[in-house]
């Protein structure tokens, strides 16, 4: 797991366009380790999608 999480964390570097959290990188890694679906109802991981786990965005309203 912590290697999936290097390797967001490299792809999502602080201070770019594509910063993260450390506990969305811990949503994102655990959800590509189970190969699951990740729901969201944000678009903090639309660039994840496809990459390293499936990213639904399910409106809230």
């Amino acid at each position: 797991m912590h290697l999936i999480m290097e390797r967001i964390h490299l792809e999502c570097w602080p201070g770019s366009a594509r910063s993260m959290g450390d506990h969305d990188i811990w949503i994102a890694a655990t959800a590509s380790v189970l190969k699951a679906t990740l729901l969201t109802t944000d678009h903090d991981f639309d660039h994840l999608d496809g990459h390293f786990c499936e990213v639904i965005y399910i409106d809230p309203q």
